[in-house]
């Protein structure tokens, strides 16, 4: 029903394991993550649509506390200052790393940001959703949270 609703197309493929580029110089794999549902998100600040779906991204990670979840927002942004004057200072919810080359989103077949892939538990790829969507609608929530808690 989520894929209808939404226009999200089911996928089950093993997850691509992205490496990103953290603030502090860290790096992050996604399989790091595992034992969580993670959300996948392809975006950058020089993409209208993406900047318009920053804040009910926002929304949904501090909604989806309660569960083992993340927002992985994988930007193809240059470098962190563009990043950070988008934020303006404020600390993200979300896990945002770099991706500069984009190669990470090729990897994945996106092709046109934003685009976000939902990771299951095992680390399984479940839906993909292109272009800005209702993230803070109910029906999505209980979707991740049964994918988290199943």
């Amino acid at each position: 029903a989520i894929s209808r609703h939404f226009g999200a197309q089911l996928i089950d493929a093993p997850a691509p394991d992205i490496t990103v580029q953290r603030a502090d110089g860290s790096t992050l794999k996604l399989s790091e993550l595992r034992g969580k549902v993670v959300f996948v998100n392809f975006w950058a600040t020089w993409c209208a649509p993406c900047r318009k779906e920053i804040p009910d991204l926002e929304k949904l990670a501090g909604m989806m506390k309660h569960v083992p979840f993340e927002i992985l927002a994988v930007s193809s942004d240059r470098s962190w200052s563009e990043v950070d004057t988008f934020f303006g200072g404020q600390k993200s919810k979300m896990l945002i790393g770099l991706d500069p080359e984009e190669s990470w989103a090729a990897r994945y077949g996106t092709e046109k940001l934003p685009e976000t892939y939902v990771v299951d538990r095992a680390g399984r790829l479940r839906l993909r959703f292109v272009n800005v969507q209702p993230w803070t609608d109910e029906r999505i929530h209980r979707y991740l949270e049964w994918l988290a808690t199943n």
